[in-house]
């Protein structure tokens, strides 16, 4: 076929574009177009429809069912395919078009050229037409009239299949079609062409003795069976066997026999095969530009054979000399020998079994030197290694090999591997589509997805899921759904006859060592689909071993590289996959080593997380904490510590989840301490939600262990939580808890006072730093108290932009006292949070006990203000109330340049409000506005409900924009 859009009815009935499936409508819709292509020599009237639909019983509206049949069709349909002349409706098709025209237009080219001797050209247009056959014509479609009208189609296919057989009798191929002939003589064991084709084979194999006794079995079945004697012709070809006048290989002598044989034993490929258009090209470009043999890799059941299939096909004229294929079971304990993948392969290119040679070496020789002057596609599917595939390589010369394989043969110099990946979602329900029907997927288009969801792309499990629905009618496409939700049974789910997801997994794990298998197993306790390599020493509780493990598990394809990180290599694990990890696990390892494996990962997280953490400035130092009882080597601390942020944004779903996960383990000494040393990287973030749910964790964690000091840890960092993100009412209820939690701990050892920058600290020479260090000295000076206030501030936030780890505590005492001074409450309310949280960690309970109250009082006095400011530390916005423009325009420049820094998302959305209310106040409404409209794209990204609400408000009263929809500045 050369168009980019086909009709095919040799087989189903469908019609493709761009080699995609197209839908046109139900069976009744394909069953008009397939009488449309069968009639397309005279056209299909109204009353010949209703007959093919409704036999002798048309309903009344007959003919209006029959206009919307057509009209559908001609939707779906290239422009004016259709058309509309007596005596009813035309197909008009171009070239190309229409499978059956184009077999019929091949099979006669091929006639005219076999009549004229040129046997090379004629096989290869009959191979061509009977290349578009599919199966049955119109198999999907049990109209009477239908099939009927297909009947004679068979007897061409026969026919053609006959004129292709004669063709490579001509070409003195006869030993290679000795196997094809048999069989065909067997299916129809009275058709004397096949027979008369049969003996000619034999004889040009060498084999008279064969020819005579298959022409005397045939003459017996004819008298017995039919009463006749077999016809003059192939009485005639009997008669010249019997006189030595049929000549072998069309003149060759014995020695050349084998170079006349052309074998053609891959299998068929699968008809609907999706999403792979791109790496096709690529294997195109490999075997046929670049003269590449390719392995395509991947795990059990992501489509590596359908698809190598599907490209041999594609492949078959460009290798005239025949395509060679051999399942070499590499998943099997016991694959296939290459001695006897070179026997078979020798016998097939016709080399009698008595003389193909006993040594293997001599096989291989043989094979290669019978491959250099040919044009022979070699197909091997399930190659163990590299040492079962070498010697099938064939040499330098015409010959390709195309090999699939669960490793990656990476020690394969002369091999190009193509890594297959799992389908994407558009294609993965493309294919339930193509294998379920498209109506019911089309129908359910959200359950469709969830279906290909839970298959993970997987090419093998997504066609066990649509052949489930498609041989259950009755089922809705959401039930298949239902099915697949419970982890628990999928795998049960996705396994239908002899197709079986967790059966082609266990193929691979299967050929593991036994330490290669145990990681594997090990590998469901950590629940997550990407891991950094560090994670296998810890499941194992082994430093050494375990990374070259992986990389065995990497070679099987039962784990995917995934890119390097700060720690180093990454891994990903497809959910199938690591499902059947777990069952595997739960079979053969124990609840009680399942359970230290994931407790050693956890204390491998809080190690790296504390080695980052002591590199990021703290405002109100860390609690004691229990120390990791599994650690990592030091050179990935160092790693970490190296580059901490970095670390933290790599990890942070993995970190989050560690917390979460530690906690419904039970394990405590893990939760809370790592909650705590997430906290400064997620206030430089912004990030306060997730902030909350993790010190959440670690205290539920916490107080089911008894911890007091774990309790009275988390509730000091929810306050100071709730406060930094602006939560005033949460922060003073946590702080009453903090004052009794710490109450708790008299006479337990106190957290380690942080210690004051060094004088050597070079952070200290920031010029930011030492900006505001000139500005409080000056403010101290001049006896300013807010300014004194707002200079300790600005300070306090330089130096942690700065990362200067040194003594928060006196600075922000001195804050508190300024802002009290200077008549700003809420900013003193702010100072007390971290004030009052340090005295508790500090033992001095009278004075944090002050600090809640003085606090409480604050926000009390303040009442709504306090709920509408939602300001928290934004130093800005109060200078702007207090009239102080160009301090707070300066401020806010200063915050957004540390939010950017930071990636603060949250302080950006508050400093941009803040920007805007300066310049509304300088009469500036334009930039205010606009102002204002950025702040609101930061608060949507967030899904800030509050936040956007009071930004909406405040944009439509004070400049009717009514900003309904997401804007960007």
């Amino acid at each position: 076929m050369r168009s980019d859009f086909c009709i095919r009815v040799l087989g189903p009935v469908t019609v493709e574009r761009d080699g995609e499936p197209l839908d046109v409508g139900g069976p009744q819709a394909r069953a008009v177009l397939a009488m449309l292509v069968l009639r397309s020599g005279r056209g299909v009237s109204l009353a010949e429809l209703s007959g093919v639909l409704w036999d002798d019983r048309p309903p009344p509206s007959f003919r209006a069912q029959i206009h919307n049949l057509i009209s559908g069709l001609r939707r779906a349909l290239p422009p004016d395919l259709i058309v509309t002349r007596p005596p009813g409706y035309h197909l008009a098709a171009g070239p190309g078009q229409v499978d059956l025209v184009e077999f019929r237009g091949e099979a006669a080219a091929g006639r005219g050229q076999l009549a004229a001797g040129r046997y090379t050209p004629a096989a290869e247009l009959f191979r061509a037409a009977l290349a578009l056959w599919r199966g049955l014509p119109c198999a999907d479609l049990p109209y009477p009239a239908i099939q009927a009208a297909t009947i004679g189609l068979e007897e061409q296919h026969v026919a053609v299949l006959q004129d292709r057989i004669d063709a490579d009798l001509g070409l003195g191929r006869g030993a290679g079609l000795v196997g094809e002939l048999v069989a065909l003589t067997r299916d129809h064991p009275l058709d004397e062409r096949f027979r008369g084709q049969l003996m000619t084979a034999l004889v040009q194999a060498g084999r008279v003795a064969d020819a005579l006794a298959g022409y005397r079995e045939c003459r017996r079945r004819m008298i017995e069976e039919v009463g006749v004697e077999p016809s003059a012709r192939l009485q005639d070809l009997h008669q010249a066997v019997l006189a030595g006048t049929v000549v072998p290989l069309a003149g060759a002598d014995a020695a050349g026999r084998a170079a006349c044989v052309v074998p053609w034993q891959a299998p068929p490929p699968v008809p609907d095969l999706v999403g792979r258009a791109d790496v096709t090209r690529r294997i195109f470009d490999l075997v046929l530009d670049a003269g590449a043999d390719v392995a395509l890799t991947g795990p059990g059941g992501i489509g590596k054979t359908a698809l190598m299939l599907r490209v041999a096909d594609a492949l078959r004229d460009r290798f005239p000399d025949g395509q060679l294929y051999a399942k070499l079971s590499g998943t099997d304990r016991t694959p296939v020998p290459t001695a006897t993948v070179l026997a078979r392969f020798l016998r097939a290119l016709g080399v009698p079994p008595d003389e193909v040679p006993p040594d293997p070496e001599d096989r291989a020789g043989v094979f290669r030197s019978m491959l250099a002057a040919r044009r022979v596609l070699i197909v091997l599917d399930d190659v163990a290694d590299e040492a079962q595939l070498r010697p099938l390589l064939p040499a330098r010369g015409g010959c390709r090999l195309l090999a699939t394989s669960r490793r990656r043969l990476d020690a394969m110099e002369a091999l190009r591997t193509v890594r297959l990946d799992a389908l994407p979602l558009g294609p993965s329900v493309d294919l339930l589509r193509a294998i379920a029907g498209p109506s019911r997927i089309d129908a359910e288009p959200s359950a469709a997805t969830d279906i290909a969801r839970y298959c993970g792309g997987l090419p093998l499990a997504l066609r066990i899921a649509g052949a489930r629905l498609a041989a259950r009618g009755g089922w809705k496409v959401r039930d298949m759904v239902r099915c697949l939700a419970d982890a628990r049974q999928r795998l049960d789910w996705l396994h239908l006859g002899d197709l079986d997801v967790r059966a082609s997994v266990l193929g691979g794990y299967g050929a593991l060592p036994r330490e290669q298998q145990r990681l594997f197993r090990l590998l469901a306790v950590l629940d997550a689909h990407e891991f950094p390599v560090w994670l296998t020493a810890a499941l194992t509780g082994t430093q050494s071993g375990a990374e070259r493990a992986v990389e065995g598990l990497a070679e099987a394809h039962l784990v995917e590289p995934a890119g390097s990180g700060v720690t180093g290599p990454r891994y990903r694990m497809h959910d199938l996959v690591r499902l059947l990890a777990a069952e595997l696990a739960a079979d053969f390892d124990g609840p009680a080593e399942l359970r230290a494996a994931r407790h050693r990962t956890f204390d491998g997280w809080l190690a790296l997380a504390a080695a980052a953490d002591s590199r990021l400035p703290h405002w109100v130092g860390a609690d004691p904490e229990p120390r990791p009882r599994w650690r990592p080597p030091g050179e990935l601390l160092d790693a970490v510590r190296a580059d901490p942020m970095g670390w933290l944004d790599e990890e942070r779903t993995a970190l989050l989840d560690t917390v979460r996960r530690a906690a419904d383990d039970a394990c405590a000494r893990v939760a809370w301490p790592l909650a705590q040393r997430l906290c400064a990287y997620l206030d430089l973030r912004g990030l306060y939600g997730e902030w909350s749910q993790a010190l959440t964790s670690g205290l539920r964690a916490a107080e089911a262990a008894g911890d007091a000091r774990g309790r009275a840890t988390m509730l000091g960092l929810l306050c100071l939580a709730a406060a930094s993100g602006d939560d005033y009412t949460g922060s003073l209820a946590y702080g009453e808890r903090v004052l009794a939690a710490y109450a708790e701990l008299r006479g337990a050892p106190g957290a380690e006072p942080e210690e004051p920058a060094g004088a050597d600290d070079p952070n200290l020479d920031h010029p930011d730093v030492v900006a505001h260090r000139r500005r409080l000295a000056l403010a101290r000076r001049d006896g300013d108290a807010l300014a004194v206030a707002f200079a300790g501030a600005r300070l306090i936030h330089a130096m942690r932009a700065a990362w200067i780890q040194g003594d928060y505590l006196s600075l922000f005492e001195e804050v508190r006292d300024g802002f009290r001074e200077g008549g700003i409450p809420l900013l003193e309310a702010w100072a007390l949070q971290y004030v009052g949280l340090v005295y508790c960690r500090q033992g001095r309970q009278d004075e944090a006990a002050q600090c809640l109250a003085r606090a409480r009082a604050l926000v009390a006095e303040a009442g709504d203000a306090a709920e509408m400011s939602n300001t928290g530390g934004d130093l800005a916005a109060f200078a702007v109330a207090h009239g102080r423009f160009d301090e707070a325009a300066e401020m806010a420049r200063e915050g957004l340049a540390q939010a950017g820094r930071a990636n603060d998302q949250w302080s950006t959305g508050k400093v941009l409000m803040t920007l805007g209310e300066i310049a509304w106040a300088r009469g500036d409404h334009r930039a205010a506005e606009l102002a204002y409209l950025d702040a609101l794209t930061v608060w949507r990204r967030l899904n800030v409900p509050e936040r956007i609400g009071r930004v909406r408000h405040v944009l439509r009263e004070r400049f009717g924009t009514r900003a309904e929809e997401p804007v960007g500045s």
